[in-house]
């Protein structure tokens, strides 16, 4: 890496905490749940090194937010002073593309705490505090900034050496009043737990509830990761109601955000995976993205961030992008659903079909297209519609072109596990409601 040149600010110049414990934001500010608005893609340790080619494919993917980490180890490395350098960077090319930042604020500082891991001692709750706040004071003017307090900290890989939901609260705590104090209106979520239909993480969840998280926070982060299950995406129904009914259970509104701000699948999973298509691993992967976003969007998920950008030698079976540039099966399909539904909205679920058969309405100034798909068995369902059309212009998955015939006020849809799009403008459907 070359020789950086440090911007050194000391920690006295901006920051002033007060630990308030109940203090939220005025003005929280999470995109619009319309296409591609609310879709982002992670980049990671990557995103230092993005290059105009990275972000031109960034640009036809048709996303709009990078997540990312800004590691306080790396830019505190001297204590009490600040080096944004590498990441001045990409926050000016984010903001050069017309692209928004979520900033994961992590992990732990050995100037601190020599142990490193999780913050468990006031010294470093203090540390991180300021860093977090000088962060909200260098980044604040970015566009539709939000901020994500640690990673996965009910995992052990990133609270060391043991989880521990009473020490991530008083992180987040302390945290979060002074980014508030150098910016009431900062959009701050807490950092996101993965596996919700994991026990681990229903208790870990209870416990950040039961000590004020929803009161501190603006949405609530999830990565929809689903262990043995990770490659069926229409898991996250049955997990997202059972998150809302206790999350009401202390407090929260009905529509208390919440954000999927990462999700992946590897290539090795569809190994032992079942169907047609999935008989190519790519190509399962390329499904799966393609499903959980519009699982997200039927669901009102404030965001839905898939992970990641692009192969790294070391963890590499996520990626959407190979290391040497090229694009997967993934990139191609996620284009092709951020081309297709380009400002609409989903509009409703149409049900009398079967339990695993997702056949969704989406809507833009009255004109509807329909995605559909199954995560059952390949099979055929009837859509009726009453429309002057004799045909429906249809596109694959993959952005394929073709069409389906109208006949006795309906047409055929061959369901699979690879979403379908149908171009049914301003007819009118027969039985619709979510």
């Amino acid at each position: 890496m070359p020789q950086r040149i440090r911007m050194l600010t000391p920690i006295f110049a901006f920051i002033t905490l007060v630990f308030a414990t109940d203090s939220i934001g005025n003005a929280a500010e999470f995109p619009a749940m319309s296409v591609p608005d609310n879709a982002g893609v992670n980049a990671g340790v990557t995103a230092r090194w993005l290059d105009d080619e990275d972000f031109d494919k960034i640009r036809r993917l048709g996303v709009n937010y990078i997540r990312f980490d800004l590691f306080w180890d790396n830019i505190e490395a001297v204590k009490g002073q600040y080096d944004w350098d590498e990441f001045d960077g990409v926050i000016a090319k984010i903001k050069q593309n017309g692209i928004k930042p979520i900033l994961i604020l992590d992990y732990n500082n050995r100037l601190y705490d020599a142990e490193s891991g999780g913050i468990r001692n006031d010294d470093a709750r203090d540390g991180f505090a300021r860093f977090a706040a000088a962060a909200v004071a260098r980044y604040r003017q970015t566009p539709g900034v939000i901020w994500e307090i640690w990673n996965e900290p009910n995992s052990d890989g990133f609270w060391k050496p043991k989880r521990n939901a009473d020490e991530y609260m008083a992180l987040l705590k302390r945290a979060v009043a002074a980014m508030r104090k150098v910016d009431p209106t900062a959009t701050i979520i807490n950092g996101g737990v993965l596996e919700l239909s994991w026990s681990v993480t229903r208790a870990y969840l209870d416990r950040c509830f039961e000590l004020g998280l929803l009161n501190l926070i603006d949405g609530l982060g999830v990565h929809l990761y689903g262990g043995r299950d990770n490659t069926h995406p229409e898991r996250i129904i049955r997990e997202l109601r059972d998150l809302r009914q206790r999350m009401a259970g202390y407090g929260a509104r009905a529509d208390f955000p919440i954000l999927n701000t990462e999700f992946g699948s590897t290539l090795d999973e569809y190994a032992g995976a079942s169907g047609p298509t999935r008989k190519d691993p790519e190509l399962g992967q390329a499904e799966t993205y393609v499903r959980m976003y519009l699982l997200g969007l039927f669901e009102r998920l404030g965001m839905t961030v898939w992970y990641e950008w692009r192969v790294r030698q070391e963890f590499s079976g996520h990626a959407i992008l190979n290391s040497n540039g090229t694009l997967r099966p993934a990139y191609m399909a996620i284009a092709n659903l951020t081309a297709q539904l380009r400002g609409y909205t989903f509009e409703t679920r149409i049900t009398q079909f079967g339990e695993d058969d997702f056949v969704l309405v989406f809507e833009l100034d009255k004109q509807r297209k329909i995605v559909a798909w199954t995560a059952g068995a390949n099979h055929s369902v009837s859509v009726e519609a009453k429309t002057s059309a004799n045909y429906l212009p249809t596109t694959t998955m993959m952005g394929e072109t073709g069409s389906v015939n109208v006949e006795n006020n309906g047409f055929s849809i061959r369901l699979s596990g690879s979403p379908m799009y149908f171009d049914i403008g301003a007819s009118m459907l027969g039985e619709r409601r979510r």
